[in-house]
């Protein structure tokens, strides 16, 4: 008897381990996802602002700065988005449960606006007139576009959600 308890409590254990181990996983592939994307989106920027070599380095550095601050927060924003999915699969999806991931949400954009700020500060010291002119028109542009993006995604999720 105890014989069979303890290889249950072992299966259990061991089914506990996949688990977190999956979710480890989710929440290490959403945050190098997220990365990515921000990575390409700034990339595609820099690519119509003439950055001279001197510029393109400094603003490598002032990047990677940037990148490890935003890392921490991007976990916990992957960390947040797994606790939504996981959430809505289940069947204490409740209005209580969604907004205490909410405010918790606020908070991680809170800090990862400060971020932004910080260093869209130190960004726009490294160019020139032009250049901020420049930057402000692509900027409008990428937000247009990432907009239109999360309302296709949303009228997908729609549409998914109706089948």
């Amino acid at each position: 008897m105890i014989k069979r308890f303890v290889f249950i409590l072992g299966i259990l254990f061991a089914g506990t381990l996949a688990f977190a181990q999956t979710e480890d996983e989710y929440v290490k592939t959403h945050t190098e996802d997220l990365l990515t994307k921000i990575k390409a989106h700034r990339a595609s920027m820099y690519s119509k602002l003439e950055l001279t070599s001197e510029q393109r380095a400094q603003i490598n550095e002032l990047d990677k700065n940037c990148y490890e601050k935003l890392e921490p927060e991007l976990v916990k924003l992957s960390v947040m988005t797994k606790k939504i999915e996981d959430l809505a699969n289940s069947d204490k999806c409740t209005k209580k449960a969604v907004y205490a991931v909410k405010k918790d949400f606020k908070s991680v954009e809170k800090d990862m606006n400060s971020i932004k700020k910080e260093y869209d500060k130190e960004f726009r010291q490294l160019l020139n007139g032009e250049q901020k002119a420049q930057y402000r028109i692509v900027r409008k542009q990428k937000r247009a576009e990432l907009r239109q993006e999360m309302l296709k995604e949303i009228e997908r999720q729609r549409e998914q959600a109706k089948k």
